[in-house]
């Protein structure tokens, strides 16, 4: 399994290089080719590849079966036209080479190219690699697998909050706040061109934009101090150190 939090593996993040799982290789989609494909396709087909089951109905329609998100891709290319485009699309954005279902083996191919197949046993540590590259934190993915209803009910509520939490914030705030306005926010207080903050990836946006938020929570809270706030009262984080995202601010 890879070590997405491994000195090695966090390095590669911040470049633009592809990054391999075994000789698969997951591609930097820069904010620009974000732009120019649409947010929203992109979006599509992140969720295409980043899931992590699928219900799928009996062929009469009485019954739904949890499959793997693999089993899935694989069942969805072989049998509709309309979905094995989309799956074949998503690949062939995140790696950069078109892929054919291989039935028999149960795996996707990639025909013409260097590269040899996507199976089901590296297929973890692709997504994985992929969520990572694409900003998709844990406690953001779309897909849970609940091993029974309990469990089931429990994650059903836990997003049900999250989204109450999410609505309180647009009422407060007006409206959503866009990844445009995200990227004018990071380039101003960056002091960077926009069309350099551009060239990032999902996961480069994400890191600068939260050590920027580091950066400026320290410089108000050494003001804060400085002004006579007493030092209980202020969470002072040192703006050298390591990159904390966790739920309260997503």
């Amino acid at each position: 399994m890879i070590d997405i939090t491994s000195a090695d593996m966090q390095l590669k993040l911040l470049t633009s290089l592809p990054i391999y799982v075994q000789d698969i290789p997951v591609l930097h989609i820069s904010l620009n080719h974000i732009a120019d494909m649409g947010y929203r396709r992109y979006n599509e087909l992140l969720h295409i590849l980043s899931m992590q089951y699928m219900q799928v109905k009996s062929s009469d329609g009485s019954k739904e079966t949890q499959i793997d998100a693999f089993d899935y891709l694989l069942l969805a290319a072989y049998r509709n036209k309309e979905m094995r485009e989309i799956i074949y699309s998503a690949f062939e954005l995140f790696t950069g080479c078109r892929p054919a279902v291989n039935r028999q083996d149960g795996c996707f191919d990639f025909p013409g190219t260097k590269f040899q197949r996507i199976t089901k046993e590296m297929y973890a540590d692709f997504q994985l690699v992929l969520k990572e590259r694409n900003g998709i934190r844990p406690d953001d993915e779309v897909d849970e697998n609940p091993l029974n209803e309990k469990a089931r009910q429990l994650l059903a509520r836990r997003r049900e909050l999250r989204e109450k939490v999410r609505k309180a914030k647009r009422n407060k705030e007006g409206s959503d706040i866009t990844l445009a306005d995200l990227v004018s926010i990071l380039a101003g207080g960056l002091k960077m061109p926009l069309h350099e903050i551009m060239e990032y990836d999902m996961y480069q946006f994400n890191n600068q934009f939260n050590r920027l938020r580091i950066f400026k929570d320290y410089d108000v809270n050494v003001q804060a101090l400085l002004a006579g706030a007493k030092k209980e009262d202020v969470n002072l984080q040192y703006w050298i150190s390591k990159i904390d995202t966790g739920e309260a601010d997503s």
